[in-house]
């Protein structure tokens, strides 16, 4: 044991091993109730004092009993595990007002449930997470747009975080076509026109674009499609209003917002979970309905996305519906109710 200490084994034992709970359950924030303990030796008093995190020194012999036992109780009464890792898609990871949303939800039901902590998934196309969400391997949590499928394979929690803004979609296009939809005002338009969108594969755009006849090219790398943009492989990259100013950022050199129209359909964020997991299913849910009741939803809405309807100017828009038969009864009623557009078909 004397060898471990002099070369710094022992440290890194306890900082690999139980530095994370001290930190985990703000040991040093707590309340300290002493309790007696008659049968603590001084031997093992002198230990802690020389090698434990913290030293006792009182006045008695009877009062270092009494703190040891103090040391010890508030360590080991607090379960003896990490916080839980749970991985979020890393797209939805990268999404700040996602990843704030999840972290609040996490954290009002900290006391109930335990600390946790939110990490990035590997890098993976949506396609492949949502199979790896469904075998139970390398993602726990996405927050996605429904379909059919995926309400039928997954937990759904039925709160559309955005409100319902991820249906609402506006165009990424060349900068020398900027003013090449202006005038359109009807779907009818761009059907004659032949308008080609830029989808992925796996993105719900595909199936509603397509179920509206429209002209579609889908690649299945989300990367892929800004360079097929700007290779004139399609005039239209459809983009949610809550994702396309971080894309313009980074091409906006050769791409610009489309300022005329916008697309609309109901579609939202959702969250999505592995049918088996039913302790983060029920521990997310009731974290959103306490932040519904407290008002944080709302607040952590505001925070990130109304400035968009504003930005992006989407009242002074032509908007154009777009038609689909996706969305169950629950996920249509939950968009109706609680976001910025209602939809009756």
């Amino acid at each position: 044991m004397s060898t471990i200490v002099k070369n710094g084994v022992h440290r890194a034992i306890f900082e690999e091993h139980y530095r994370a709970l001290l930190e985990n359950y703000k040991f040093y924030d707590r309340k300290l109730i002493i309790l007696n303990n008659p049968d603590v030796s001084q031997a093992a008093l002198d230990a802690v004092n020389r090698y434990g995190v913290a030293s006792f020194f009182m006045e008695n012999s009877q009062m270092n009993k009494q703190v040891l036992l103090l040391f010890l109780a508030v360590v080991f009464s607090s379960p003896l595990s990490a916080a839980e890792d749970i991985k979020l898609w890393y797209r939805n990871y990268d999404k700040l007002a996602i990843r704030d949303f999840i972290d609040t939800a996490l954290q009002v039901t900290e006391n109930s449930h335990g600390p946790a902590n939110l990490v990035r998934s590997i890098q993976v196309p949506l396609g492949r997470a949502v199979n790896q969400l469904e075998s139970g391997k390398d993602v726990d949590l996405i927050v996605t747009a429904l379909t059919a499928e995926k309400e039928k394979k997954f937990n759904i929690i039925y709160e559309p975080i955005d409100k319902g803004l991820l249906g609402i979609r506006i165009c990424l296009v060349q900068k020398r076509n900027v003013d090449f939809f202006k005038g359109m005002n009807s779907i009818a338009d761009f059907r004659a026109q032949k308008t080609r969108f830029g989808v992925g594969s796996h993105w719900i755009d595909h199936q509603v674009m397509s179920y509206n006849d429209l002209d579609i090219i889908h690649a299945p790398v989300y990367e892929r499609l800004f360079k097929m943009l700007k290779a004139d492989r399609f005039e239209c990259l459809p983009r949610s209003i809550n994702e396309i100013d971080l894309e313009i950022a980074r091409h906006k050199r050769d791409l610009a917002i489309e300022p005329h129209i916008a697309f609309a359909y109901p579609q939202s964020d959702f969250l999505i979970l592995n049918k088996s997991n039913k302790t983060l299913f029920q521990r997310l849910e009731t974290g959103i309905e306490r932040m519904s009741a407290d008002g944080s939803l709302q607040a952590l809405f505001d925070k990130h996305y109304s400035h968009l309807l504003r930005k992006h100017k989407l009242f002074s828009r032509k908007v154009i519906f777009l038609e689909t038969q996706m969305l169950s009864k629950n996920a249509l009623s939950a968009i109706n109710e609680k976001g910025v557009m209602s939809f009756v078909y």
